[in-house]
């Protein structure tokens, strides 16, 4: 709240141009009071790909970290190759600022592929 408050200030006083930044101070806060009432702003639906990626990803990997079995049919090697490739496209897709051009297109869409395909498998 301090950094919003003096990034606020800043941006009306400092600058000398209150006028011109009135628009974005009241977007501002109205992010703030998403942020507060729902845990998310509406930034958070721009590119929701990338969103949800960059909170995938670091969960994927404490997922690995403390997983002690694999699906039925699978080894835990193999199950561990699915899971580095589901981990490799959500980190790809996190790194993106939603211009969706990948030089790893077949990777991505494989990792996904995985991901969906083993969605309920996601759990220790």
């Amino acid at each position: 709240m301090k950094t919003l408050l003096k990034n606020l200030y800043n941006l009306l006083f400092k600058s000398g141009a209150a006028g011109r930044h009135l628009n974005l101070l009241l977007r501002e806060f109205e992010l703030y009071w998403q942020r507060l009432s729902k845990g998310f702003d509406d930034s958070d639906t721009w590119c929701l790909a990338t969103t949800n990626a960059r909170w995938i990803a670091p969960r994927l990997e404490r997922f690995m970290e403390l997983r002690n079995g694999y699906p039925i049919g699978l080894s835990d090697q193999e199950w561990e190759e699915i899971l580095n490739k589901i981990l490799f496209a959500f980190k790809t897709i996190a790194k993106d600022d939603c211009t969706l051009t990948y030089k790893n297109d077949d990777q991505i869409k494989e990792g996904l592929e995985l991901y969906a395909k083993y969605y309920l498998n996601l759990w220790w």
